[in-house]
């Protein structure tokens, strides 16, 4: 008796249901897994997956984005470690705040069951992931399944092979070049005519931020510097400055944008839900002229540096007609400021929504290097002019052209030469407000009201594809002009380059 007394133990020991049910300690590794296996069932069914981070294979507790995978080849001692992997599981927190807030109220109601009907489960289930994810951080540390994380953690490419090799790239990628080198040759001579000599086809609108009214907004190359200095202070030595320190930096590399407007097309607003004739849609609110902001991070030879980026939305980029192949609902340019630990901003760059038209602006010395890029079809790194050196009493200036909303020209603007006419516009820092900004965003009342991101599962805006997709789907980027969420902008057609790629400055510049 006593050996079939072993054995059913023993048996018991190795099922799932059974085995992660209890560790030592009393914490039930089989419930919490099959939690998250719940909510994730749930998130995807609903199609409320967040794609701003990559879910780590193996770890449901843990996200990670391009940057945070930089260290996984690095050697790291306990410490730096643990920080890294809380840095994770804080991307992961993030994106279950997220999709929990926008899953509908009937599947909320049936997670909350399901944990209720797990013994000792919390039934919150911010909570209940809480919980879980130190449960089985614990088990993954103490069984050795946490060695297996430098490999998980990675993000998918943007590019699809098989579709490359579908749509035959290595013939197919010589026109696409062939056309890019066309759009350089008649789009990048407009940077050596004067910003002031620039056509104007219709009312140049300045919009300033609300915070940058005089000169005291700007801050001096030092005191930047500090705040970059005494924000080091973690295990990874990453420069994050948080709260006011964050909110002063971001107020100080806050751009003046100046938007040649021809029609409402040229209007800088906050991307909303809509009902439009019943159907739901995203739509751009003229009456609220904001610009998103976000912290991200860069490698710049053994340095990391912080970044400070700036979005602005408008409603559609107009179709010259029927067979436009750019135009299309919603247009977006982000633009970007890389800061040396000096203080100073080393590099400006900056896409539109899509990804597309990838621009770099170095401040010298900074300079552009030669890249294997320049030497074949690839798209290489496109310098069109020098970033603007910015004294104290001035603010960058990027102009836009009407409808496109191409830049056309990066300056400065002294805080006197502003008038009465200047707009002003809100900074919303993505991340750091109640809802997250734009992936989780209200739904209109009259559509049964809660809540959902504007970006889909894929990381694509729905409703603003553009034709240009059925030419250039052989480069392998899904829907090639829709708008994208933030970790999804793949930057050139031809090759490979990611926007949020923490090497990218380092591989294209030096000083």
């Amino acid at each position: 008796m006593r050996q079939i007394a072993f054995l059913l133990t023993s048996l018991c020991l190795l099922l799932a249901g059974c085995a992660g049910l209890v560790e030592p300690g009393g914490e039930r590794v089989a419930d919490c897994r099959a939690a998250f296996a719940e909510i994730d069932s749930l998130v995807d069914a609903a199609g409320v997956r967040d794609a701003e981070a990559a879910r780590v294979r193996g770890f449901p507790y843990l996200r990670v984005n391009r940057f945070l995978a930089s260290f996984r080849s690095e050697p790291m001692e306990p410490a730096r470690r643990d920080a890294w992997i809380e840095r994770m599981r804080n991307l992961d927190r993030q994106a279950r705040r997220v999709e929990l807030a926008n899953l509908r109220a009937v599947d909320r109601m049936h997670l909350r069951k399901f944990l209720v009907d797990r013994q000792d489960m919390p039934a919150d289930p911010i909570v209940a992931v809480e919980h879980c994810a130190g449960v089985l951080r614990r088990h993954h540390e103490a069984s050795g399944h946490a060695d297996a994380l430098p490999t998980a953690a990675r993000v998918p490419d943007s590019y699809s092979d098989w579709v490359r090799l579908a749509g035959l790239y290595p013939v197919t990628s010589i026109g696409v070049a062939a056309g890019f080198a066309l759009w350089k040759a008649k789009f990048l001579s407009g940077f050596d005519v004067p910003a002031g000599e620039l056509p104007v086809r219709g009312v140049l609108d300045t919009y300033r931020p609300v915070t940058a009214a005089g000169a005291a907004n700007r801050l001096p190359a030092g005191e930047v510097a500090a705040i970059l200095a005494s924000s080091r202070g973690n295990a990874l030595e990453i420069p994050e400055p948080k709260g006011r320190d964050l909110g002063r930096l971001i107020q100080a590399f806050a751009p003046l944008w100046r938007v040649d407007r021809v029609g409402s097309a040229d209007l800088i607003g906050h991307p909303v839900w809509r009902l439009v004739d019943g159907r739901l849609q995203v739509d751009v609110d003229l009456e609220r002229p904001v610009v998103f902001t976000r912290l991200s991070h860069s490698r710049f030879g053994d340095d990391i540096l912080p970044q400070i980026s700036y979005t602005v939305w408008f409603r559609e980029r107009p179709k010259s007609g029927a067979l436009d192949l750019l135009g299309g609902r919603l247009d977006a340019v982000i633009w970007r400021v890389t800061i040396g630990l000096d203080g100073r901003p080393l590099v400006y760059d900056t896409i539109h929504g899509c990804g597309c038209y990838h621009l770099f602006f170095p401040v010298p010395p900074l300079e552009r290097k030669t890249m294997p890029e320049d030497k074949d079809l690839r798209e290489e790194a496109l310098v069109p002019a020098s970033g603007p050196r910015i004294g104290m009493s001035e603010r960058v200036t990027v102009r836009l052209s009407a409808g496109s909303h191409y830049v056309e020209s990066v300056g400065t603007t002294k805080y006197d030469e502003l008038t009465d006419q200047t707009k002003t516009y809100r900074l919303i820092p993505m991340g750091e407000v109640p809802d997250l900004a734009l992936r989780s965003a209200p739904l209109p009342s009259e559509a049964g009201g809660g809540r959902r991101s504007i970006f889909d599962p894929d990381g694509l805006i729905s409703g603003t594809e553009r034709l240009e997709r059925f030419l250039l789907w052989p480069m392998g980027i899904a829907s090639a002009g829709a708008m994208r969420q933030w970790g999804t902008h793949a930057t050139a057609f031809v090759g490979r380059r990611h926007f949020d790629d923490p090497y990218l400055i380092d591989q294209a510049f030096s000083q």
